[in-house]
């Protein structure tokens, strides 16, 4: 009889152990969707009734909703970020940012930003690209309407070479011919309101003609006798 219940006991141990297993399980899915549930409703005491009342103000969303920090991935491993980094660089191909796992794109990654390649260059270096460059054109366009950065892009390039750089002659002829040029258009701009294209590179896109537009064309020429014509006459004569 007891060689008989050893089994049962066996076999009822195990069903126990596999649903104190899926208990936990379940236990900890439970707290995990027991913090979304308190992102999503206020936290109330069931014990102490609350007494309503008519509201006298308009309620805000953040008194409703209580976000956490950020949201929280499940940690299906349950090991550490660390810890899980770690033992990937030992696994099939997989090294560093060789390979195609999560821990190789967080590795190349860390690699860009240690070798500083999409850093902001130094002000000794400004004048090299990103003062030249179509971004921070548009940006200085956009930023300064109606108005022509131009020569203000020059004086910084000339700053950029001349106090960060350390050149003592930072503009070569055509340059200070370029930057005259400008400083002759920014003159005329600034005096003469509405200059346009024959006098200064400037173009508006939106320009208001008069309704009845006056054309003034060229007189016609006048017809004149061809040398040839007369030629017998004058013989004559």
């Amino acid at each position: 009889m007891a060689s008989a219940a050893f089994p049962a006991a066996a076999s009822r141990a195990r069903a126990s152990a596999v649903f104190a297993s899926s208990f936990a399980s379940v236990g900890s899915s439970a707290r995990f969707f027991s913090s979304f549930l308190r992102a999503s409703r206020p936290r109330l005491n069931a014990t102490t009734p609350v007494a309503t009342k008519a509201l006298e103000r308009n309620v805000p969303m953040k008194e409703i909703l209580q976000p956490l920090w950020v949201i929280e991935p499940p940690n299906f491993l349950r090991q550490p970020v660390w810890k899980q980094f770690w033992e990937a660089q030992f696994a099939n191909r997989s090294f560093f940012f060789f390979g195609n796992a999560w821990t190789s794109a967080a590795a190349f990654a860390l690699f860009i930003w240690w070798s500083r390649v999409f850093d902001p260059p130094p002000k000794e270096r400004l004048d090299r690209y990103w003062l030249n460059s179509p971004k921070f054109r548009i940006l200085s366009a956009f930023h300064n309407p109606g108005k022509r950065p131009g020569l203000k892009i020059s004086l910084m390039t000339y700053e950029a070479r001349y106090c960060y750089r350390g050149l003592d002659h930072p503009f070569t002829l055509n340059e200070v011919k370029d930057f005259l040029f400008k400083l002759r258009e920014q003159y005329l701009v600034n005096k003469y309101e509405g200059i346009q294209f024959p006098f200064v590179f400037r173009q508006f896109n939106r320009v208001s003609t008069p309704g009845t537009l006056e054309v003034h064309t060229a007189p016609a020429l006048q017809q004149q006798p061809h040398f040839h014509e007369h030629s017998g006459d004058a013989e004559h004569h």
